[in-house]
């Protein structure tokens, strides 16, 4: 499997151990003390719709404190990843934590959408980060889990390569940033659960 400095040399942003290990069990644990609800898709003539064809995971309410201390964690390095990508960043949305469980997917897509049919918050996306609470393994143990890798397209623009999926595995802690634009897509969770949180870098 690729590793995460081949992706910050194809222009990505990679921060490894951006979250400590202590804290990334922490919010694992509070998807056991919430109740989950079915994430949504939003896009050009699509908003807040839950299609289980395209996106079978599970969304997860954060405690106030975890959202604020995470989002004061992606905004400290916003002068960073605005220099890394050169571009103008704003703000940062509040963190969203997922799960997928056995058989969960997400099918290639793109989270920033310029059609002007498209939602506010989707159209004013420029970077999408995504941190990983646990580890891809071979065989799942209580703290990783096997398949949902991470797949992204198009990150070399040349030839076929335009049309190949990186895959990505999961390092707990690990933070991930990429342009919005990007189609990306989530394997089927073949065994164990996987955690990550998401966010979304916005701009004018």
């Amino acid at each position: 499997m690729l590793k995460p400095d081949f992706f910050s040399r194809l222009g990505l942003f990679v921060r490894k151990n951006f979250l400590d290990a202590e804290l990334c069990a922490e919010l694992r644990s509070e998807t056991s003390l919430v109740t989950n609800i079915p994430a949504k898709i939003s896009s050009s003539g699509t908003h807040g719709l839950v299609d289980e064809k395209r996106r079978r995971t599970q969304l997860i309410k954060l405690s106030a404190s975890k959202e604020s201390f995470i989002r004061e964690r992606l905004l400290a390095i916003k002068p960073a990843v605005e220099n890394h990508f050169n571009l103008k960043l704003t703000d940062c949305v509040t963190p969203h934590l997922l799960t997928y469980k056995k058989g969960d997917f997400f099918k290639p897509h793109r989270d920033g959408d310029t059609a002007p049919d498209a939602p506010k918050f989707v159209r004013e996306r420029r970077l999408s980060a995504i941190i990983f609470l646990n580890n891809t393994a071979k065989q799942p143990t209580h703290n990783s889990f096997c398949g949902g890798t991470l797949v992204l397209y198009g990150l070399i623009d040349h030839g076929r390569w335009k049309t190949y999926g990186f895959p990505i595995e999961s390092e707990e802690g690990m933070l991930i940033l990429f342009d919005s634009g990007i189609l990306h897509e989530v394997k089927p969770i073949t065994s164990g659960e996987r955690y990550t949180l998401v966010s979304w870098f916005i701009g004018p």
